[in-house]
């Protein structure tokens, strides 16, 4: 599956706290909410499937914001290309193993963690799995390619701390890296 509903609502909580922040500050108004969608926060993800997910739920969540505004911040990393935001957060709404196999030259790409990470002017966020930075790709150039990405998380993310999130399935419990 090339969506991922605990990592969409992840990505909905985190956006709610940065928008809090942002519109918070004495004098926010409509040109706030602009700003806001077009040069504060911008999601990434590899797939049109965890795009299209995101923004269902980002859309249903702030009904009174322009919808093609929260349209144009979520995009896929080749669209996003060119762009600009304060915070980026991706999302690779992919957990399961043989999915991972299946796509680890697609997912590994040192082109396409290249361009994630350089679109954010402030703050990277990155939701991925232990399993996508534990995978051993077969391809030898996926495994090349792979080391960025797992050499981000290794040294950009070293302590672990366990949290309590909250989704539409529950509660979930584990532990997050991050830095």
């Amino acid at each position: 599956c090339q969506s991922n509903r605990f990592e969409a609502e992840t990505v909905l909580n985190l956006v709610r706290l940065a928008r809090q922040t942002v519109l918070a500050k004495p004098g926010a108004d409509l040109a706030s909410e602009h700003e806001f969608w077009t040069e504060k926060i911008g999601i990434v993800t590899p797939h049109r499937a965890q795009q299209s997910l995101v923004t269902r739920l980002l859309q249903s969540a702030f009904p009174e914001a322009d919808r093609n505004l929260i349209r144009n911040a979520v995009d896929t990393v080749e669209r996003f290309q060119g762009q600009e935001r304060e915070i980026i957060i991706a999302t690779y709404a992919v957990g399961d193993e043989d999915a991972i196999g299946q796509e680890e030259f697609f997912l590994m790409s040192l082109n396409r963690f290249n361009v994630t990470a350089s679109r954010a002017k402030t703050k990277l966020i990155c939701l991925l799995t232990q399993e996508l930075v534990d995978h051993l790709a077969s391809d030898k150039t996926a495994l090349q390619q792979s080391c960025l990405l797992k050499s981000f998380v290794e040294l950009a993310c070293p302590s672990e701390q366990s949290l309590e999130i909250p989704w539409s399935g529950g509660t979930v419990a584990g532990n997050m890296r991050f830095h």
